[in-house]
């Protein structure tokens, strides 16, 4: 194989590679179902399909850091589906466990944009959200977004 011939053939691969390298970043257009906590980026696009689960548990104390709302504070006393786990999560049987209701929609996008204005503790993943206290229990509160 002549010098010329080589050179050629180094080329061509070093410009596949380099085209190769621009498509393996691409996103995916699949439709994988997955689930995201409220805090990550997502459009406000009115016309999406939001929904996803809203959920809430009672914990012994919050982290030291965590700014705990009053169940009755303005923002979120008239708010249902929020009232509902809450105190669901406080009237369960004894047995510590998450309890949940799934939102769809118009009522999952208002309740996203309530929480958003609230304080969310965010120092640590086992501990992230709202912290509620309701009844002299402290509750934390999380919103997922199923895409």
């Amino acid at each position: 194989m002549s010098e010329q011939n080589k050179l050629i053939l180094v080329v061509v691969l070093v410009s596949a590679i380099i085209t190769a390298g621009c498509f393996a970043n691409t996103p995916s257009t699949s439709e994988d179902h997955k689930t995201t906590s409220l805090n990550d980026s997502q459009p406000n696009n009115s016309m999406s399909n939001d929904s996803g689960p809203i959920q809430a548990k009672e914990v012994e104390s919050p982290p030291s850091s965590a700014k705990v709302i009053p169940s009755n504070d303005n923002r979120i006393a008239d708010v249902k589906p929020i009232q509902k786990v809450v105190r669901r999560a406080v009237e369960k049987d004894g047995t510590p466990r998450k309890v949940g209701q799934r939102l769809e929609g118009e009522q999952y996008r208002k309740v996203s944009q309530i929480l958003k204005k609230l304080p969310k503790y965010n120092e640590s993943p086992a501990d992230n959200g709202y912290y509620i206290k309701y009844k002299g229990k402290v509750i934390r509160l999380n919103i997922l977004l199923e895409e």
